[in-house]
């Protein structure tokens, strides 16, 4: 496969994220702001919205993770740059390739963790502490939804990067006899 042929795959499934990433996210805010004005308004007639604490924490979760990926997808991500800005060259290039390395290998511990809290709600049926039984395991795979759009994002980028060349290729080790 070709370096381009290789780019292009990886921007258009990153497009595809930015697609359904960030129409989620913004259902999640939507969603989260009724549920605020609601209670708010309950509040003050003397009604109490059942679990509107555990509802919006779920939508703050799919907001903060589905928005973080849509971010990374358009590669409009923040960024502290402290060393690496100040590094050019191959050095430059080396040490954004490690950080970026690190963080999917962080990103995919992660990933490994909220799986195995989900595999667990959902098998031992946890709900969480509420006035209704809403399942542990939506919260959860709310998060594990974002968070792995987020991994994947990464992951097509370090392709995409590798493909145009902008990190070095793998070390060649030469005996010298």
């Amino acid at each position: 496969m070709s370096r381009d042929t290789i780019q292009t795959i990886c921007n258009r499934l990153i497009a595809g994220i930015a697609v359904v990433s960030m129409p989620l996210a913004g259902l999640s805010l939507l969603l989260l702001t009724i549920i605020f004005t609601v209670t708010i308004i309950g509040r003050f007639l003397g009604y109490h919205v059942p679990a509107s604490d555990d509802i919006s924490v779920i939508l703050l979760a799919g907001s903060f993770t589905l928005g973080f990926a849509y971010v990374m997808a358009k590669d409009d991500h923040l960024t502290v740059d402290l060393l690496t800005q100040r590094l050019e060259g191959k050095v430059g290039t080396i040490a954004r390739f490690l950080i970026l390395a690190f963080t999917i290998l962080v990103v995919s511990l992660v990933l490994f963790g909220l799986w195995h809290m989900f595999a667990t709600a959902i098998a031992n049926r946890i709900t969480m502490p509420s006035s209704l039984p809403i399942p542990r395991a939506i919260p959860i795979g709310v998060v594990l939804l974002g968070t792995a759009m987020f991994e994947l994002v990464m992951i097509l980028r370090f392709i995409e990067r590798m493909a145009a060349g902008a990190y070095p290729h793998p070390v060649k080790v030469i005996e010298v006899e």
